[in-house]
Parts: structure tokens; C-alpha cells; sequence
């Protein structure tokens, strides 16, 4: 074999390796995408919007109850202290 490259056969093990890093790949990527198509769908949409707004309704309740009950539990105990 004068100056021609020598063939160097590949088993079948590092085929399979290749072949599901590959398919890993893939498969993150369409992942990603997926993704990718629910956070468009979520700030581009009515739905997504309406979904959006309504969280974020629900947390702001959520914050306005803590410190409703927060306030009307301070103002009994300090109405109990004066009563006593």
C-alpha cells in the first residue's frame, strides 16, 4: 500500500454510540422547540395572554390577603391589649 490510506473497519459498537448521540440530539432539539412554541404561544396568544393575566391576578390576591389578614390580626391583638 504505497502511500494510500489505510482502511480501518468501525464495529458495530461505536456505530450504535454515534447513532444515539445522534438520535439524543434530535430529540433534545425538538424538545427545545416544543418549548419554544409554548412560550410564543403563551406572550403572543389570547389564551396565552388571558393565562398570563390571570396568574398574575392570582398572585396579587394572594399578596392583598397576606397582608389583609396580616393588618386585621395586628389591630385585634392591639385592641386586646388595651381591653386588658
Amino acid at each position: 500500500m504505497d502511500g494510500a490510506a489505510e482502511f480501518n473497519p468501525v464495529d458495530a459498537s461505536q456505530c450504535a454510540e454515534v447513532d444515539a448521540r445522534v438520535k439524543w440530539g434530535n430529540d433534545s432539539i425538538q424538545e427545545w422547540r416544543r418549548q419554544m412554541k409554548a412560550l410564543v404561544d403563551l406572550f403572543s396568544t389570547d389564551y396565552g395572554l388571558f393565562s398570563i393575566s390571570g396568574i398574575l391576578f392570582m398572585i396579587g390576591m394572594a399578596i392583598w390577603f397576606y397582608r389583609f389578614f396580616n393588618r386585621k390580626m395586628d389591630e385585634a391583638e392591639r385592641a386586646q391589649g388595651q381591653e386588658s
